[in-house]
């Protein structure tokens, strides 16, 4: 795929995921299996992401899109690695709660969720406002 073929799958994947993690947050959604099993989806879909952020090339940057700061002190890259970790401990969370070692961590899930969505939204106006030929 070309760098512009490669910037919209990846904007594509990220508004899936932001979609998913809107649904969850905006519905009040109570945790259950479709929820993880929604997270989880979400969870590919950045991955996706991922990869083909990380093959992109811009004119201006001879640098990988990946690699592009997005503030002082992370790049693009490592803010999509800080969402996954954060949406794969929403999960542990959740599995730990059903197994019986710890108890009502709804709040801090649905916090936990909230917290990816926000990074993932500024993830996605950095790509899919770099200009990527």
């Amino acid at each position: 795929m070309n760098n512009i073929e490669l910037k919209q799958s990846a904007c594509d994947e990220l508004l899936y995921a932001t979609s998913i993690l809107n649904l969850i947050i905006n519905d009040n959604v109570t945790p259950s299996d479709n929820m993880f099993n929604a997270i989880e989806s979400a969870v590919a879909n950045i991955e996706r992401a991922k990869e083909s952020v990380s093959s992109i090339n811009t004119d201006k940057s001879p640098k990988p899109i990946g690699e592009i700061k997005i503030s002082d002190n992370d790049t693009i890259e490592t803010a999509v690695g800080c969402i996954l970790n954060t949406l794969e401990t929403a999960i542990n969370l959740k599995v730990a709660e059903e197994s019986g070692h710890i108890k009502n961590y709804d709040i801090q899930i649905t916090n936990l969720i909230q917290s990816a969505k926000l990074n993932l939204e500024t993830v996605y106006e950095k790509v899919s406002f770099t200009e990527a030929q």
